[in-house]
């Protein structure tokens, strides 16, 4: 019975994920980045990428208006579901009987890295909203990069360093490895 109402929530909740993906308009928007200590602006197209390495792209445009706050909230909702997949999967491995010692020894490491990492982008995010900032998600990125999506029309270098900062300092990753991102 509880497996059928596991199963039955996770299908409600990709199921409301594809809705808000369908009705929320992406528009590309004005990046900024720190490398060797200069800022640089580019056009990025947000996607959500698990720390397993598997990207899934976050709600594609459409036509029609939007709430900001569709695409934070979206986005922060697929990221908790992958790191809950991610935490079921490796609480599976340590609660088989036939897994290896070795197996059961890197899921738990896998599980405290997880939870560390989950931990320190709230407090990150805390901080990036204690700001001033109304809205904001950081999605990890493949090797250690993260990438910070705030709520702005546009966000100067020194807004841009200041955030990097705060996250940097928060998640313990060079500055150089955090990109923000203004998203309206």
């Amino acid at each position: 019975m509880v497996k059928r109402q596991t199963v039955w929530l996770s299908t409600m909740m990709v199921l409301s994920l594809m809705l808000i993906g369908y009705y929320t308009m992406n528009n590309p928007s004005e990046t900024t980045s720190a490398e060797g200590g200069t800022a640089t602006t580019s056009v990025v197209a947000p996607t959500v990428t698990s720390s397993s390495g598997s990207t899934s792209t976050t709600p594609a445009a459409s036509a029609g208006t939007t709430n900001p706050n569709d695409f934070f909230v979206s986005t922060q909702t697929q990221l908790d579901k992958n790191m809950s997949e991610q935490l079921d999967n490796l609480r599976s491995v340590v609660a088989n009987a036939n897994a290896s010692p070795e197996q059961i020894g890197n899921a738990e490491t896998s599980i405290k890295h997880i939870m560390d990492l989950r931990g320190e982008m709230a407090n990150a995010r805390d901080a990036v909203l204690g700001d001033g900032y109304k809205e904001c998600v950081i999605v990890p990125d493949a090797g250690d990069r993260y990438t910070v999506y705030v709520e702005s029309k546009a966000i100067s270098p020194t807004d841009a360093v200041k955030i990097m900062n705060l996250v940097s300092q928060q998640l313990g990753v060079s500055m150089a490895n955090i990109i923000v991102t203004a998203h309206a």
